[in-house]
């Protein structure tokens, strides 16, 4: 893909009779972009390590379970001062936020 970019690009400057230091440097940045879309796919295709997954798989139950705590904790006293919303409030972003992480990370 970065050939075909990197020969557009060369037509046009052709066509405009651009000098060559100009061509030469167009085609060493579209060298670059082709070796850092290669350096991504590298990164993208290695797995990664297991222990790394277990540990954030259990860092984000753990701040799933220390937020539903907090969040009862506030309902709880928003209800006994009668601050329904409030409480309502705490009971949707809970289950947003629990559902939210779970999915993206279980």
């Amino acid at each position: 893909m970065w050939a075909w970019i990197m020969r557009i690009c060369l037509s046009s400057l052709d066509h405009n009779r651009s000098t060559a230091p100009l061509s030469n440097h167009v085609m060493m940045e579209c060298i670059k972009a082709r070796e850092g879309m290669a350096l991504i796919n590298a990164y993208l295709d290695t797995q990664l390590p297991f222990a790394y997954v277990h540990l954030v798989c259990f860092l984000v139950n753990l701040q799933n379970a220390v937020f539903a705590t907090v969040s009862g904790m506030t309902c709880a006293q928003s209800w006994g001062k009668g601050d329904y919303e409030e409480a309502l409030h705490q009971v949707f972003s809970c289950l947003l936020i629990g559902i939210v992480y779970q999915a993206i990370f279980g």
